[in-house]
């Protein structure tokens, strides 16, 4: 009975190594899964938000749950699949909003994908991390920090996490309509859930 309970403690101590050991993931569009972006309008318009939600995006994950900060990820976003999600416009101004936002925000024909890659991963408590690395909007990268949560979709990794870009660092001016009394904040919330598959 002793050496069939060893065998057993040893058995279990196996499998804990293995699920401890690193891993590669990967990310791609899943049930659950979203990846949004929010810009908040200003003036007469304050307290609304257009939303744009993309359907196509690719990504790897490299993950050490032994050694978290050691871990990196990159995701590509391709920008023309965004969907305006605005239930507070008509069906024709959802359109013109969209318009605006591929052509003149993002100018997807030129640039065709957003990226993010990891630089350091700050482990935080209860699964939280500060993950900072560089966006890529318009072909200019610049320094941006998610705020992420961890948590486990059965076999898969889930990443909950939001962060804030500042649009004039891209070279994008936030859009002004009557003289001013109606406008965009320069600040845009990128908000999203991520699934990651072992590959």
């Amino acid at each position: 009975m002793e050496r069939m309970n060893r065998a057993a403690a040893m058995a279990l101590l196996a499998c804990a190594a293995g699920w401890a050991q690193p891993a590669d993931y990967v990310i791609q569009p899943a049930a659950g899964a979203s990846f949004v972006l929010e810009v908040h309008k200003t003036g007469l318009m304050s307290g609304k938000k257009h939303v744009f939600r993309f359907e196509r995006y690719e990504g790897g994950l490299r993950y050490d749950p032994a050694h978290p900060e050691t871990s990196h990820v990159r995701l590509s976003i391709e920008a023309a699949s965004a969907v305006c999600e605005d239930d507070w416009v008509s069906e024709s101004q959802r359109a013109d909003i969209l318009k605006y936002a591929l052509n003149d925000m993002m100018a997807v024909a030129e640039h065709p994908r957003l990226v993010f890659e990891s630089s350091g991963v700050r482990p935080g408590a209860g699964g939280k991390f500060s993950v900072t690395g560089t966006l890529t909007i318009r072909g200019k990268a610049k320094p941006v920090t998610l705020e992420v949560a961890l948590g486990n979709k059965g076999d898969s990794l889930r990443f909950d996490g939001a962060a804030v870009v500042n649009l004039k660092h891209y070279g994008i001016k936030p859009r002004r309509a009557f003289l001013g009394v109606i406008g965009t904040k320069n600040e845009m919330d990128v908000r999203f859930r991520l699934i990651a598959t072992k590959r």
